[in-house]
């Protein structure tokens, strides 16, 4: 018995990593033309202009939580309907989300354009790239729904081409868009037509696959989605990834605000670094999810099991990077960005820590996610919180701003650490 429960162990296992594996490809060539192009625009557009650029993308990040949070939504309810084999509920939960999606995010998008002139003066960006800018509202909901499914149904090949195919039509559509003189504007452009093109490729995979799926045909169709218990759960998730995404990004937004343009692009040079240990392990965390999530709704033990290996691995990826930063700092800054940008290696070290306490914080965060779990919310409320303030307080140079992420971050792990072991003890003790 005990040697068949070391192989279940070991396959187990072995399905984790080839899964993330085939995810860390996908992510790791969005990751590359997403840096490429960063690489491309810096150098192009020169500090100044590069900063409204960045500040752009960071408002991209931040404006998409709609859309996260009904990617881990739809991820985490279908992955328990496949553990149940209820395919015909996913079916549902689909076609509903991407219904209702399209509906709000129109609304949003309406609300949007009538706060451009404030956003246009806080940001000191033209008007026309924010405009189009909006219309990402509507388009990156619906998208959301066939990442979601296809990420709870494991489907890792399809659910990592939606991301490729968006990067790669933003990167060749922005720079033949750029040197046609649409500068900015033409980027937001490619981003709008890069992310409809992946919507439709994920309504062909996400049909696909219930279709043919026979186990749909078998289905008790008494069995309904329990919305009541999915939109009960939603705002939860939708304030984890309002959180995570203002921590992650405001500090680009602030720099934008207070620093002159020169210094802001700089900054959002060393952001852009220094984010890599984030979506390096990224890919580990997303097969995490939905396998963390089946695994609740099957009260088996892998679900410790996935967050240990999962942590295990981005550790180690999150180190080395680490160690690439604090060893040559003026090499990584000067190969992505060029020598222009120099001068803000001496902190490469300090935001590279920053991100690696940050991105290990945002393992147990998932899992907490994934298993139900709501007492974290508090203290990442407290903590994102407290990010912005320290930048507000202290925000004199990229330095200064620097060490306000850094201990922000530091503060996100021990929290999210010590939420953790608390559960555990519980468990223990009952």
């Amino acid at each position: 018995m005990k040697v068949c429960m070391v192989e279940v162990t070991n396959i187990f296992k072995r399905h984790f990593i080839q899964s993330s594996f085939i995810v860390l490809i996908g992510s790791s060539v969005v990751n590359i033309l997403n840096y490429a192009f960063n690489l491309v625009m810096g150098r192009i557009l020169g500090p100044a202009q590069f900063g409204k650029l960045a500040s752009l993308f960071a408002l991209v990040v931040i404006m998409e939580v709609p859309s996260i949070t009904l990617t881990k939504l739809v991820a985490k309810y279908a992955a328990e309907y496949k553990a149940k084999n209820q395919i015909n509920l996913i079916n549902d939960l689909f076609k509903l989300i991407t219904r209702y999606s399209l509906a709000i995010g129109s609304a949003v998008l309406l609300l949007f354009w009538i706060f451009i002139p404030f956003l246009n003066s806080f940001l000191k960006i033209e008007k026309l790239p924010l405009f189009i800018f909006g219309l990402l509202f509507p388009i990156s909901l619906i998208v959301a729904s066939n990442r979601g499914a296809l990420q709870g149904l494991q489907q890792f090949v399809s659910f990592s081409l939606i991301d490729v195919i968006a990067t790669v039509l933003k990167f060749i559509l922005s720079i033949l868009l750029f040197i046609l003189g649409f500068s900015i504007s033409g980027v937001m452009i490619a981003l709008v037509i890069g992310a409809l093109t992946s919507f439709l490729y994920g309504v062909i995979k996400v049909k696909s696959y219930l279709i043919n799926d026979q186990s749909l045909q078998k289905e008790v169709m008494k069995s309904q989605v329990v919305w009541k218990e999915i939109f009960s759960y939603a705002p939860i998730i939708f304030w984890t990834m309002l959180l995570l995404a203002l921590f992650t990004n405001i500090d680009v937004v602030l720099a934008k605000h207070y620093l002159s343009p020169y210094f802001a692009g700089q900054y959002s040079a060393l952001s852009i670094t220094g984010k890599i240990i984030v979506y390096g392990s990224g890919a580990f965390i997303t097969v995490m999810f939905p396998k963390v999530a089946a695994s609740n709704v099957n009260c088996d033990a892998k679900g410790k099991d996935l967050l240990k290996t999962s942590f295990g691995i981005v550790l180690a990826v999150s180190l080395l990077l680490l160690l690439l930063f604090v060893g040559f700092p003026e090499f990584t800054i000067s190969m992505l960005f060029g020598t222009k940008y120099l001068s803000v290696a001496p902190y490469l070290k300090w935001f590279g820590l920053a991100m690696f306490f940050g991105t290990l914080a945002t393992v147990f965060i998932n899992y907490f996610i994934a298993t139900h779990k709501k007492i974290f919310i508090y203290p990442l409320v407290f903590i994102t919180i407290s990010q912005i303030f320290l930048i507000i307080l202290f925000h004199q140079n990229i330095f200064e701003i620097t060490i306000s992420v850094l201990v922000s971050s530091l503060l996100m792990m021990v929290s999210m650490s010590m939420i953790y072991f608390r559960e555990v003890s519980i468990i223990k003790n009952i």
